[in-house]
């Protein structure tokens, strides 16, 4: 009977270590996709190619979230990017900018520098439609105090101030031929309070005219090709973005010679928190040009924005923040045309 040599173990152990190799990097993949992920990519709002937009994604996309609105932060971004009055007639646009909102056009491509020069405090709010025959409420403010005037010069019955938006495909004609577009109207609707609807009342869809009082003079009709979208911000009325005063440097608490001086441990708290956590050190509501008399709040700021809170019972002020609005038109690329040239007979 014949002995079998036995295998060295060095060399059995190298072998096992070759046959097993391909399976231990496929558990290190496992492993670091479980518990190392890459680092996420920068939020985008935006679809690079608009030609991957499918037949059931045709129609008006709505972006929101809220950014801090610090020394006219959102307003400076606005006025950084390229944003152009969209067609509107200037009697509309007056009205627009007389409530308190600004209605502007920017280039789809460019929405991802406005997300990232107004980063949102809020997760980022995406819904999509199809074409919207009705009027169909999109975004909805807190309630109206008394006393807040129209643009019109007439004061507002007490209520919630909501964007009552409808869309729909029109055929269009442009230099490269035929191409659709999309017709967006918008228009500011105070809802009102309705009562309790009571058990024998019939189940019967009320119409949205019904709801509430529609400020005529704010009843626009926009034109989308789906390179431009439409951004509304609220913004006092008299403010120009192009002539915003100077951002204050950070006070200075006193450090002595050594680096260090006695409020060292509370900077390096500030820091620690990070620049979304840090509060202005004056209120909140100061308007950053200097001290003056309080004003009214127009429709718009008390829609779509919040003058923040001063220091109080201990807690940090809170900055003023703004809603950003953006409405997208989604539409597909056309097709290119057939070609028609024949090839030689």
């Amino acid at each position: 009977m014949t002995r079998r040599r036995a295998i060295p173990a060095a060399l059995a152990l190298g072998a096992l270590a070759v046959l097993t190799l391909p399976g231990c990097a496929r558990a290190r993949e496992r492993w670091d996709a479980r518990f190392n992920p890459p680092p996420p990519e920068p939020a985008r709002i935006i679809t690079p190619d608009s030609a991957a937009v499918s037949p059931a994604e045709v129609g008006l996309e709505v972006v929101v979230w809220t950014a801090d609105d610090t020394y006219f932060r959102v307003g400076r971004a606005l006025s950084m990017i390229g944003r152009t009055e969209p067609s509107l007639p200037e009697a509309e646009r007056e009205a627009w900018k007389r409530a308190g909102l600004r209605v502007l056009a920017v280039p789809v491509e460019q929405l991802d520098e406005l997300l990232i020069a107004a980063p949102p405090l809020t997760p980022v709010q995406r819904q999509r439609y199809a074409q919207l025959p009705s009027w169909t409420p999109i975004v909805r403010g807190p309630g109206l105090p008394h006393g807040v005037r129209n643009p019109d010069g007439g004061s507002i019955d007490p209520g919630n101030p909501r964007l009552i938006v409808r869309s729909w495909i029109e055929p269009g004609v442009t230099d490269e031929g035929p191409a659709d577009r999309l017709r967006t109207e918008l228009a500011i609707q105070i809802e009102r309070q309705q009562r309790p609807a009571l058990l024998t009342d019939p189940l019967a869809a009320r119409s949205i005219t019904a709801a509430g009082e529609v400020i005529e003079s704010l009843l626009t009709a926009l034109h989308g090709d789906g390179r431009t979208a439409v951004v509304i911000v609220a913004e006092q009325p008299e403010i120009d973005w192009n002539r915003l005063p100077d951002i204050p440097p950070p006070p200075q608490r006193g450090v002595g010679a050594n680096g260090e001086g006695p409020h060292a441990d509370e900077d390096a708290r500030e820091r620690a928190q990070g620049p979304e956590e840090q509060a202005p050190d004056e209120p909140a509501s100061a308007d950053p040009v200097g001290p003056g008399a309080p004003r009214d709040r127009s429709l718009g700021e008390w829609m779509l924005s919040s003058p923040g809170a001063p220091a109080r019972d201990g807690r940090r002020p809170v900055g003023p923040r703004k809603v950003i609005l953006v409405l997208i038109p989604r539409l597909q690329s056309a097709p290119p045309p057939p070609d028609l040239g024949g090839g030689a007979s």
